[in-house]
This record gives C-alpha cells, structure tokens and sequence, in this order.
C-alpha cells in the first residue's frame, strides 16, 4: 500500500522551474493551506477509501489512477452489493475525486454514468434503515465511569473525556481536538469553543456552555479541572497520550481511541454487546437524555450544532410518542 498514491493536494503544488526561492516558499505555505482545506480525520477518512479503491482496481486489473467511469461504476456496485450505504460511497467518490485532481489527473467520479448508479443505489436504499450506534444515556455514562480507576493519571483522563463529551454533545474528533486556549472557565462551569467541526469546515467557530454540576460526583467541569491539574497540562492538547511511567505525553489522543475506551468502559461494566456502542454514542446520548427530560428542542439544537431541527426533533419524538397519546384511553371499558 506504501507505493499507492494518497489523497492530497501535494502534486498541485510543484514547481517546474525552482530558481525563485520566494516562490517556492509561497507555494509551500499555500500547500500547508491546501492541507488544511479539511480535518484531519476526513483526510484519514479518504486515505482508508482510496486505498480500498486501489486495491480493488488492483484485484480486477484495472487502473485506479486515471480510473475511468465504468471502472468506478464497477466499485460502487460491489460496494453497495456489500451493503455500505449511500452517504459512505459518497466519500468514497470525494476520496477518488482528491486523489485524481490532487494528482493532475481528470476525474470522472462525477461522470453521467457514476452518477445514474449512484442515484439508482439510493433509489434501492430508501426506506431500509440505517445502522445507528446506542446512545449513552446519563445513567449508562455513569457506570461506564464507575469502571474507571481515577486515581491514576489515565483514569483521572478518561473520566474527564467521557463526561466533557458527553455534557458538551461533541463529536469524537473535536473532542481530542480540545486545547486548552479553548477552555473559559466560569463559576457557572465551562465554556467551550469549538474552532471548526463537521458541519462548519469554514472555522467560524461556536462556544458551548458546560454548566458545573456542584453536588455531583460526576461533574463534568470538575472532572476536567482535576485532570488538568493531576497532568500539569497548561498549554496544547488537553486529551493525551500516556507514555511509560507512568507519564503524560505530548501527543494528542486520536478520535478511534475515544470508540476504544467507550466499548472497554461498556465491557468492564457488564454490557454483553459492546459493539452497539461507538464514539458517536457520547452525543447521541446527551442529545436523547435531553429529549427525555424535555429539554427545548432549540437549547438541544443549540449545544449540538444540528444544522436542521428535523434532526432534534427525531430524538425529541422518538422520546416523546407515548404522551398524551389519542389511544390512552381506549378500550377501558
């Protein structure tokens, strides 16, 4: 795999001719812009669908740079037929189209044939239900950091991890993605600013409110404090790694170990199917114990950024459906 091409903006950037020092280092800091168009984890993303792709151009001798129409028509049938779902052969589709213009290469991922397949592989979708992780809901949070020995330096981290997550509805990526110059701590708790996420690539940025929870052993603010304080963490990246000694590290935790420590915490508190937990589940499950207390629909919609109250209001039904109902006093007679 090491010899395959990987999904960047690299090959737009050089320079036939590099007599000109300042131009090449322009064209250097315009690269590193260039790099910075997406997250890292969409980068990670297209690396792990590029590679797949390849591989299978490779297995069916085909060519995957230049791929031409009928060839990516091919894949995305053996994809579907394997039941990934629409939204996933999308981002496969963006990771052939980077690596492609990335390359100086024509794309053809938005060809007439690619998209009449694709729009026939939605047209067989509708209707069948997508595969949704279980949401932590507060109760099922606290046993998973009941299971947590916080009195070392990674227990004392992951409690703090699984609680900011949570009380902030935050995505696994932008949770590792806290620094410390994003933290405002408040008497009434924490806010959070979030630089830029999954639905605001352009970085105008939001700020969260984490309230303090005083009488509660799990106070999400508190447990961030104590971690900060215990790692003499006072610049950079809140959420590290650990390394030999134990001792805190430099590096920043990556967004898969969030899913890894959710499904430990899930199997160490005696959860028989641990696989219907995964990172998304943090926000999932804030979102759904706000629905069930009866939170505002726009203060949910607020904290977790939806873009579309629809998105709300489906976890506020989902919550909601049995009251009042018409048919409660049926059949009483």
């Amino acid at each position: 795999m090491s010899t395959l091409p990987e999904p960047s903006t690299e090959a737009l950037f050089v320079l036939e001719d590099q007599t000109s020092p300042a131009l090449t280092s322009a064209l250097a800091s315009a690269r590193d812009y260039a790099a910075a168009s997406r997250s890292d984890a969409t980068w990670r993303a297209y690396q792990h669908d590029w590679q797949r792709f390849a591989s299978w151009c490779a297995a069916v001798g085909q060519p995957a740079l230049p791929a031409d129409a009928s060839t990516i028509c091919a894949f995305l049938a053996i994809e579907a037929d394997a039941g990934l779902a629409a939204a996933t052969l999308s981002r496969r589709l963006a990771a052939i189209r980077v690596v492609h213009q990335g390359n100086q290469q024509i794309s053809h991922h938005d060809a007439p044939a690619v998209r009449e397949v694709m729009r026939g592989i939605r047209n067989r979708q509708k209707g069948r239900p997508s595969p949704k992780k279980a949401p932590l809901m507060d109760t099922d949070l606290t046993l998973l950091v009941d299971t947590l020995d916080v009195t070392t330096l990674a227990g004392a981290r992951d409690r703090a991890l699984l609680l900011i997550g949570f009380a902030a509805a935050l995505r696994r990526s932008e949770l590792v993605g806290i620094d410390i110059e994003h933290l405002t701590f408040r008497p009434e708790g924490l806010t959070l600013t979030i630089p830029f996420s999954k639905t605001d690539q352009a970085g105008n940025g939001a700020e969260l409110a984490v309230p303090a929870i005083p009488l509660s052993h799990y106070c999400p603010v508190a447990a961030l404090k104590s971690w900060l304080a215990v790692a003499g963490i006072t610049e950079g990246a809140v959420f590290r790694r650990m390394r030999r000694g134990p001792r805190v590290g430099q590096d920043r935790l990556s967004d898969s170990t969030v899913a890894m420590l959710i499904k430990q915490c899930a199997r160490d508190a005696g959860h028989e199917n641990v696989s219907m937990f995964a990172g998304h589940s943090l926000r999932r499950g804030f979102i759904t114990t706000a629905a069930r207390n009866r939170a505002d629909v726009f203060s949910i919609a607020a904290q977790s950024r939806h873009r579309s109250l629809d998105t709300v209001r489906e976890y506020v039904d989902a919550e909601t459906r049995f009251d009042d109902h018409p048919g409660l006093a049926m059949f009483q007679a």
